[in-house]
């Protein structure tokens, strides 16, 4: 269910965040469904069970994940509450990154062809994170 690359500058535990908020907005992950089991999850992946709670801790304390004692961690929010929530920060993210060009003089319709070739999955990009 979840994939890692063990070969990754980023943590597995924050690569682990990242490919469960990425369940949950591609809908592959639903709200109030149940995460698998740490030990299972471990097992799986062949890391440390302390690797994986961080990772759900992590989760509880963004709000994406809530846990019941004896029962699990389950999806807190649907696809429309994660990305409701996500888009201002992507939004000033891309406000800060257009900043950023426009003081290296680059020309609009570089940036525009950029993003049209990244939202059309064209272009790779990303810095050591593995996105399958």
């Amino acid at each position: 269910m979840f994939r890692i690359n063990q070969r990754s500058a980023q943590p597995i535990y924050e690569q682990l965040v990242e490919n469960i908020e990425q369940l949950i907005l591609t809908g592959a992950l639903l709200k109030d469904e149940k995460l698998p089991s740490v030990r299972s999850v471990a097992n799986d992946l062949a890391v440390n069970p302390n690797t994986i709670q961080k990772a759900y801790a992590l989760l509880e304390e963004r709000g994406l994940t809530y846990s019941q004692p004896g029962r699990g961690s389950f999806v807190a929010l649907d696809e429309a509450d994660l990305r409701a929530r996500r888009l201002p920060q992507a939004m000033a993210q891309l406000d800060t990154a257009v900043d950023n060009l426009r003081l290296l003089a680059v020309p609009v319709e570089d940036i525009t062809e950029r993003v049209r070739r990244r939202m059309e999955g064209l272009e790779e990009g990303g810095e050591g994170h593995d996105h399958n």
